[in-house]
């Protein structure tokens, strides 16, 4: 730092002052000049003093160091996969997915996705891309809960009106001569969740009626089996992991909580009992293996492994089954990519 020593005369005495003034507090001295300002990267001149600044993808750790900014710990940084890099981040999508030119997020290879849900009387189908909204499934009475198989473009959905389990081509899904009855009335009192296993080709439903989880052939709902028949209140929505081989399905009864079990039904265990009412929904984050559940006026995500929880509430309604909507493992929508 340099310094320039002026000296003054005290007019009243006539005696010297010495006065020391830093050049760097000059105005119109570049204090950037000399040795940068003592920034790590950028200094910017002002017309007093200067300021130290940081390229993109550092921040100031403190008034002159830059210090690289991690934008992976930022859960919105990218859709799936982050990179960090020194200064910079890179966006990558897992496989059987592109990034999106536009977007910048990563979507399924192949055509659009879809979504598909229910609201009792109808099953209607939406393209989230093109915006396209229409009828699949019209005169319904309490079609309550859906899944797809979307190799083969088939539908499953349950009406607790009827009591039955049915299957259709998507396309003739509309045509009552090609709804085929997987299970019937007479195995069934109050289906309530259904959820396929697209490995296996089995099909898994709730039965509240019954108090019970139970699983069938998907092609022809043969080979039936009760999985679970203890320790139920009232089941409700299922999901399914076919890579891992668990099936994990709520009770929204008198002692609300979320199960997890083997797929064939062994190795049953609670994974959330306290602080839960009418989880109505469920469905798995595939990718973070995650669970989320919807407790009817609230969306809570639980870890698979570690049962940690995160919560987001909104406004609480009372407890109905009038705008239920599910979708696969039971809960919310089911979206499907080609």
């Amino acid at each position: 730092m340099a310094w320039r020593i002026v000296t003054k005369y005290n007019t009243y005495k006539n005696l010297p002052l010495l006065v020391v003034i830093s050049d760097l507090c000059l105005p119109g001295l570049n204090e950037c000049a000399l040795n940068n300002g003592g920034c790590s990267h950028i200094c910017l001149d002002r017309p007093i003093g200067y300021e130290c600044h940081c390229p993109t993808g550092y921040q100031l750790l403190d008034k002159r160091t830059c210090g690289d900014i991690d934008e992976c710990e930022s859960p919105n940084a990218c859709s799936q996969i982050c990179i960090n890099y020194k200064g910079d981040f890179k966006c990558e999508c897992y496989q059987g997915y592109e990034m999106d030119p536009v977007t910048k997020t990563c979507k399924a290879e192949g055509k659009s996705p879809y979504l598909m849900f229910t609201n009792r009387h109808e099953i209607r189908r939406v393209d989230p891309v093109k915006k396209d909204y229409s009828q699949v499934l019209a005169t319904q009475k309490n079609a309550v809960a859906l899944d797809i198989d979307v190799a083969n473009n088939r539908l499953f959905w349950c009406d607790r009106f009827h009591r039955n389990i049915y299957s259709a081509l998507i396309p003739e899904a509309s045509v009552p001569s090609q709804q085929v009855i997987l299970v019937d009335s007479g195995s069934l009192l109050s289906p309530e969740g259904l959820a396929l296993d697209w490995v296996q080709h089995n099909l898994y439903w709730t039965d509240s009626g019954h108090k019970t989880v139970s699983v069938a052939s998907a092609y022809d709902g043969l080979k039936r089996r009760v999985l679970v028949d203890t320790e139920l209140s009232e089941p409700r929505a299922i999901a399914l992991d076919p890579q891992h081989g668990f099936m994990y399905w709520s009770d929204w009864g008198t002692r609300a909580k979320i199960e997890k079990a083997g797929m064939n039904g062994v190795d049953r265990q609670v994974l959330v009992s306290d602080n839960i009412e009418w989880p109505n929904g469920i469905t798995l984050g595939k990718r973070a293996r995650t669970l989320s559940h919807r407790l009817a006026y609230m969306v809570t995500y639980i870890h698979t492994h570690t049962r940690t929880q995160t919560r987001t509430d909104p406004e609480r309604p009372r407890r109905t089954h009038a705008h239920t909507r599910e979708g696969r493992g039971g809960g919310g929508f089911t979206q499907h990519h080609f």
